[in-house]
């Protein structure tokens, strides 16, 4: 499986990323994959792991993040 299919160029939209997120959807460890994708900081994701987009893990890490965001007005 290329490289590719999981790390797509930006900006490809769900289309680029259908095929990887398909293949997650049957793998044994796609929970212990996302655990680990997870374990980066939200600005450090890129590509699919363990069935989710990168915007996607971004979106949970920042919703289960207590902190404000900086960039975020008052």
């Amino acid at each position: 499986m290329p490289l590719e299919v999981f790390f797509p160029p930006p900006g490809g939209g769900s289309r680029s990323t259908a095929k990887a997120r398909a293949i997650c959807s049957g793998c044994p460890v796609r929970e212990e994959c996302l655990a680990e994708a997870m374990s980066f900081r939200a600005d450090q994701q890129y590509g699919v792991s363990g069935g989710k987009t990168a915007r996607t893990r971004q979106k949970l890490l920042r919703a289960a993040d207590p902190r404000p965001d900086p960039g975020d007005p008052l």
